[in-house]
């Protein structure tokens, strides 16, 4: 059940799509519980690449098991990986074998 954010914008396959938000999105996994051991990011390309570097390269994925306190699973601050259009990266997570019931993505 997607809580917050365009839906479009973060799971397009649309290359012009953006995720510029100032409201985090959120996914909840209904009565689903998820173990995350990994995250993949993709920066749209747009005409504005000033603004998709700033959107895209500072970013955190937050998750919840109650909707009420979040723990930030990933964070980046100026990466430099996600600063061209079209970028794409992977990180493994650490979520110590945790489940959640949500994840969010903040810009």
């Amino acid at each position: 059940i997607i809580i917050s954010g365009d839906p479009a914008c973060v799971l397009s396959r649309d290359s012009k799509a953006s995720f510029l938000a100032s409201e985090p999105f959120e996914i909840a996994f209904a009565s689903l519980r998820v173990c995350p051991s990994h995250f993949t990011l993709r920066s749209a390309a747009l005409a504005d690449t000033a603004a998709m570097s700033i959107a895209a390269r500072c970013w955190s994925l937050d998750a919840t098991l109650d909707g009420r306190t979040w723990r930030t699973l990933f964070e980046r601050h100026n990466d430099p990986a996600m600063g061209q259009p079209g970028a794409n990266q992977s990180w493994p997570l650490d979520s110590d074998a945790n489940y959640f019931s949500a994840i969010r993505l903040r810009a």
